[in-house]
């Protein structure tokens, strides 16, 4: 089972919450697929060269004017010379002098795209997500694929619009939702053990699985260590998710069965939720970064089981997604799915040192 990150830059969710979420994803999962602010300086780190050239304009101009020096006069003086630049290079007779500005202006894009890229490395370097960079590649061989989605869905039949991303994240047997826990603030919760205590207006059960160090200093090699220690216990837990899933597909989210819903959980997942903490204490690498990290924060990975309709309202709630994307989505998700019955998701608590 993968998990999927699908955020927007200016969501409720913020740019700290993302990175230990991007974190959380690459130590304890085998495969993760990222759309959020953070992920995206990997993506455009990797993908820049291979834009079209319209695209890496563009994609360069936001960055530009994303700046605190940034003056609006300056952008537009850019943007008239990459115009006559474009129209110049389509001329079938150029003057001495019009090939001469072409290899200036050439010359000068060229520099800084490579400054541009060379800010990306320095946006993930700032975020604390460079060692996660040798974990993407283009070709998706690596376990982590970041993916560029728009703010909006202007079309909804185009592959890879943010509604279908949402869309899959919930619906796939094989995908799985991660969220802060800001979700608790807004969604009413209760713990699986306490489910006969329920009453009807529950939106989600919920499970702590295990608590594990702030990830932030660690070296890509530390994180391969992890990964390979985790693969044992946690992929494995994981991919019963994907054999629960398929089950509660059926079953309605409602408190009259929550009960079987604890029983399905606990027959798909008891191989291995013990083993879980028991894992992370024993890998050398977490344990030492524990003992470093005594007065720094620690986190909470809980697994939550809701209806699919409550996993899309969290999306729109912590405004990771806007309004036509959830409408967009809840259509296609009614298509596959009764959108009323449950399915898991994954959500990360940040316990601060007292």
């Amino acid at each position: 089972m993968q998990i999927i990150i699908a955020d927007r830059e200016n969501s409720k969710v913020g740019l700290e919450a993302n990175v230990d979420l991007l974190w959380t994803s690459v130590l304890f999962a085998e495969n993760i697929m990222a759309s959020s602010f953070p992920s995206n300086g990997i993506y455009v780190h990797y993908h820049f060269d291979s834009f079209p050239e319209k695209m890496r304009f563009e994609t360069f101009m936001d960055w530009i004017k994303r700046g605190e020096i940034y003056e609006e006069k300056d952008g537009e003086g850019i943007e008239r010379v990459y115009k006559l630049w474009h129209k110049v290079r389509n001329m079938k007779n150029k003057t001495t002098q019009d090939i001469i500005f072409m290899k200036q202006t050439e010359g000068f894009f060229k520099k800084a795209f490579t400054s541009y890229k060379d800010a990306t490395f320095g946006f993930c370097r700032n975020i604390n997500i460079k060692e996660l960079v040798p974990l993407s590649d283009k070709e998706g061989k690596k376990p982590l694929v970041v993916i560029d989605l728009g703010e909006n869905d202007s079309e909804r039949k185009v592959e890879l619009t943010r509604f279908n991303f949402i869309a899959l994240a919930i619906c796939s047997n094989s995908s799985v939702s991660f969220f802060d826990s800001l979700i608790k603030n807004s969604f009413k919760s209760i713990e699986l053990n306490k489910i006969n205590e329920a009453d009807p207006t529950i939106d989600f059960i919920s499970e702590e699985l295990f608590e594990f160090p702030s990830p932030l200093t660690l070296t890509t090699e530390q994180v391969h260590v992890i990964r390979n220690q985790m693969s044992s216990t946690h992929w494995k837990y994981l991919n019963a998710l994907e054999k629960l899933n398929e089950e509660l597909a059926e079953i309605n989210f409602a408190k009259e069965n929550f009960n079987i819903i604890a029983e399905k959980y606990n027959t798909h997942t008891s191989a291995f939720k013990s083993l879980l903490q028991k894992t992370i204490d024993d890998t050398e690498v977490l344990s030492e970064l524990k003992k470093e990290n005594t007065f720094k924060q620690m986190h909470k990975l809980h697994i939550g089981i809701a209806s699919y309709g409550t996993v899309l309202k969290m999306y729109k709630t912590l405004e990771m997604i806007l309004e036509e994307t959830e409408l967009y989505a809840r259509e296609q998700i009614i298509e596959e799915v009764n959108i009323n019955n449950s399915t898991v998701f994954l959500f990360l608590e940040t316990v601060k040192p007292e």
